[in-house]
This record gives structure tokens, C-alpha cells and sequence, in this order.
């Protein structure tokens, strides 16, 4: 059964969750829209061009380390005064452009390196479940 991912969307699906052998999980998320509009233009694009896959850290469950396997999408802009003919998928409110985390994720990890500092917030974040390291985590503030 699918379950809808990111809040009050229905963009997403969590289509299946994958136990590993050290306890994590990984959430398999696949893409719902058929169309995904352009974000130079913002027109809709309906033409897909390929595919790839995405692995964030989410917010850890129970201790456990949680990452996402988002199934990303690219498509063509077929509108000729475009500057983009190619974009990818956007996840905005989940994932920032270029992100290892998901929002959520960053919002804790920045909470515990301004409330434990860089070495003391790296062993809370492991102890909660966010592998993280101290250059990381001072990185983020």
C-alpha cells in the first residue's frame, strides 16, 4: 500500500520500506505528478527525459538511522524561449537543490550544534540516530 510523503501533498509515495541488516531503514519514494512544471518558466511539462535516484538522511525512527531513496525525474521545457530545456524534479518543503538531508533533518541537526556545540551535538545527532561528524555539523551554524 502507498503512503502519501511530505504532509498535506500527495506529490509522493512512500512505496516500500527496506529494513537493513544493522536496524536503518530505507523509504522508497516514488513521484505521483504527471506533469512538473518548468522552474525557469513555470510551465507544465509532460514530456519525461530520464531518471535518477536520490539517498537524503531523514529524521531517524526509534534510534534507528532512516534514509530516503527519492526516484527524481528530469524533463524537457518545450517552450523554445526558455533558457532550461532540460530540469529536474523540484521537492520543495523535503529537499532543498544539491541537499544530503532533508529539511527537517537540518532544522535538528542545527538545533543540536547550537545547543551542544560541534563535538557535543555530533554524539547527540549519533545518539538520536542522524550520523553526523563535528566539521559537518559546525558547518551547518
Amino acid at each position: 500500500m502507498a503512503v502519501p510523503f511530505g504532509g498535506e501533498s500527495d506529490e509522493w509515495c512512500i512505496v516500500l520500506i527496506v529494513v537493513e541488516r544493522g536496524g536503518s531503514l530505507v523509504l522508497v519514494v516514488e513521484p505521483t505528478r504527471q506533469a512538473v512544471p518548468c522552474p525557469k518558466c513555470g510551465e507544465l511539462s509532460r514530456r519525461q527525459h530520464s531518471s535518477y535516484d536520490l539517498r537524503p538522511l531523514d529524521l531517524a525512527w526509534r534510534g534507528h538511522t532512516v534514509r530516503l531513496r527519492v526516484h527524481s525525474r528530469r524533463w524537457f521545457c518545450d517552450v523554445p524561449s526558455c533558457p532550461g530545456k532540460i530540469f529536474a524534479e523540484r521537492f520543495d518543503g523535503m529537499l532543498a537543490r544539491y541537499a544530503r538531508r532533508t529539511n527537517g533533518t537540518t532544522e535538528l541537526l542545527t538545533a543540536f550544534a547550537l545547543q551542544a556545540g560541534g563535538e557535543g551535538g555530533a554524539r547527540l545527532a549519533r545518539k538520536a540516530g542522524v550520523p553526523i561528524s563535528l566539521d559537518t555539523l559546525l558547518r551547518l551554524l
